[in-house]
Parts: C-alpha cells; sequence; structure tokens
C-alpha cells in the first residue's frame, strides 16, 4: 500500500465513529508505524484535511470536508 493509498485509508477512518483518533490508533489501523503515521497526518494538516486536538491531541476531520461535500452536492443537483 502506498503512502496515498494509506492518507486515503486514514481520512476515510476519521469519517467513522467516533471520528477522533489518536496518532497510535491510527497508525495500527492503516499497519503502519508510528512515525510513518505521523508523516502523513502532518502533511494532511498542512493540506487542511485533518486537525489535531490540542488538549487530547487526537486528530479528526477539518471543515474543509463539508466544502468538498458540498462541491460534490452542487455538481450533482443534490444541494440543500
Amino acid at each position: 500500500m502506498g503512502s496515498l493509498d494509506k492518507a486515503m485509508s486514514i481520512l476515510k477512518h476519521l469519517g467513522d465513529p467516533p471520528y477522533e483518533f489518536s496518532l497510535s490508533e491510527l497508525a495500527s489501523f492503516v499497519d503502519i508505524g508510528k512515525s510513518g503515521a505521523f508523516k502523513i497526518l502532518k502533511t494532511l494538516q498542512a493540506h487542511n484535511f485533518v486537525i489535531q486536538d490540542f488538549l487530547t491531541k487526537k486528530y479528526h476531520l477539518s471543515p474543509i470536508m463539508i466544502r468538498l461535500g458540498n462541491v460534490y452536492g452542487r455538481l450533482k443537483g443534490i444541494e440543500e
């Protein structure tokens, strides 16, 4: 599995309950080391796809996902 596949798996997993996961949990889910998961998460953060909670240190999806969903909705004519 390539890095992009791993990043996409992390993003999909963050869309599942409880919607917020630690570095260790995400690394385990993708079956990679914590350093590899950290690099992917830092890249996703740099592009505003994920946010890390400063208190819990857990990661969750960012508001950019709403924007992307809205773009898809407009494209397919399913806007509210």
